[in-house]
């Protein structure tokens, strides 16, 4: 019976990828906010990552039609939780974009950046959570 709530190995091993994905793509930011990585060259690796990630959820998506309840609710709280992360990521390029432009304070941008950075980081522990009650 326990055997039957354990998940496919390659359902986490999916979930595990996309884990990845989205760590890189909060990286990523921080790069283009420290302008150690360009603008165009973040738009071209923001844009395979988001790519990448949307082929895997469909691929999670076709695994998820063998697992049975408690499996199914875990990774559609995982689905949450990568959605968040990546709204969150395109919330803060937007901020950027508008305190580069002068449109917001330099205050404004660190206090709302900083409230989406911590959401990213609680989205991506409760993902780390996730995986490992799957493992």
């Amino acid at each position: 019976v326990i055997e039957a709530l354990k998940p496919a190995s390659e359902l986490v091993e999916l979930l595990e990828e996309r884990r990845r994905l989205l760590e890189s793509m909060s990286e990523n930011w921080r790069k283009l906010e420290e302008r150690s990585l360009s603008r165009h060259a973040y738009r071209q690796v923001a844009s395979r990552l988001r790519r990448r990630e949307e082929e895997l959820r469909r691929a999670t998506r076709n695994l998820l039609k063998k697992e049975s309840g408690e499996v199914v609710r875990m990774v559609r709280e995982f689905d949450i939780r990568a959605t968040r992360v990546i709204n969150n990521v395109s919330r803060m390029e937007d901020l950027l974009r508008r305190a580069g432009r002068g449109l917001i304070s330099k205050r404004d941008y660190r206090r709302e950046v900083s409230v989406l950075e911590k959401e990213v980081e609680k989205a991506l522990l409760t993902i780390d959570t996730i995986i490992r009650k799957l493992s």
